[in-house]
């Protein structure tokens, strides 16, 4: 019988975070646990680079010494990748890897050290048409997806708070959601967001 390798997801707040800690729950492979409960791999995502990202490695690296570190941002480059990998992680992952891709990178052995972030998927702009999303709306859902905060959107899409909100709302109504988590898991399992779609049986 295969082994169940724990995982233990930090930084849960985020929704990246917080649909990630699902996705390993519902994965058989995996069992989630905290980091000191004699985790195989701990999973550490962050938005953006940051001293409290560096406290988090490092914290990760104490509580749970014979484990693999994965960082997760949500906005990657090769430079910051070499950073991480100095700074202490294993494995340096951009959040819109698509989520079957990670997991499979959570098992031993797995011989990337940090994977490229992934292209566009056509397959998911399509499927945001049939639902009937404008483009801003994707782009904000994309955003959302990733566990970018609502003033951080408004800053990269360059656009008012106000107006991020109207279409964070918008979205809620689309997808008949009560919050931003619900939003995020059930636009994943309509494949509208690739970062964040389970692996098919």
């Amino acid at each position: 019988m295969t082994r169940t390798h724990r995982i233990s997801v930090q930084e849960r707040s985020g929704l990246f975070g917080q649909a990630l800690l699902q996705a390993v729950q519902a994965d058989p492979r995996y069992e989630a646990c905290e980091a000191d409960g004699g985790a195989d791999v701990v999973v550490v995502c962050s938005n953006t680079f940051g001293s409290g990202l560096e406290d988090a490695l490092a914290q990760a690296r104490s509580c749970a010494p014979g484990a693999r570190v994965l960082a997760v941002v949500g906005d990657l480059d090769h430079a910051l990748a070499d950073l991480l990998l100095a700074t202490g992680a294993d494995v340096v992952v951009c959040a819109t890897v698509p989520l079957p891709t990670f997991l499979d990178a959570l098992e031993p052995g797995a011989a990337e050290r940090h994977l490229p972030e992934t292209a566009h998927d056509d397959r998911a702009s399509a499927a945001a048409r049939e639902a009937g999303l404008t483009p801003r709306q994707y782009e904000v859902l994309q955003l959302l997806g990733a566990g970018v905060p609502a003033q951080q959107i408004s800053r990269q899409l360059q656009i008012a708070v106000a107006t991020t909100r109207d279409h964070i709302k918008a979205l809620h109504r689309a997808f008949d959601c009560n919050s931003s988590l619900q939003l995020v898991i059930v636009a994943a399992r309509r494949g509208l967001l690739p970062a964040l779609q389970r692996p098919t049986a």
